[in-house]
């Protein structure tokens, strides 16, 4: 199992459903001996496979895929009237490893972003301050 990490303050949950031999923390190598599920939790970003912050943001906003494997994102921004105002690929998207959307040329407000990854959608609801 390979956790990605890229802050000093993120927390994850290991839910373990049987004993463990062994586990050994590394800041750039974590190993887990024993079959397990983790989930990635960190405060204040969104769930669902793609987590977006900060959120309301200044123009700039910070994604990160949380799935295991390699893989190109879309991202579309609409505003509140569902006209699409911005729109980028970002290919081979690592996991746990932030890509940032650039919204500066944007009015203040609210925007819906929906991001497409292995033929999934999520939308998020963000606001410019």
């Amino acid at each position: 199992m390979r956790v990605y990490h890229n802050s000093s303050e993120e927390t994850y949950l290991f839910n373990i459903g049987q004993p463990v031999d062994s586990i050994r923390v590394d800041p750039d190598n974590w190993v887990l001996n024993g079959l397990a599920g983790v989930q990635k939790t960190s405060p204040g970003k969104s769930g669902g496979i793609i987590s977006v912050y900060p959120n309301p943001n200044g123009g700039s906003l910070i994604f990160e895929v949380a799935e295991e494997q390699e893989g190109t994102v879309t991202v579309e921004v609409f505003n509140t009237v569902n006209q699409l105002v911005s729109s980028r690929r970002y290919e081979g998207c690592l996991p746990y490893i932030t890509y940032s959307v650039d919204m500066n040329g944007l009015a203040r407000g609210i925007y819906f972003v929906r991001f497409r990854y292995k033929g999934r959608s999520e939308i998020k609801k963000v606001i410019i301050e």
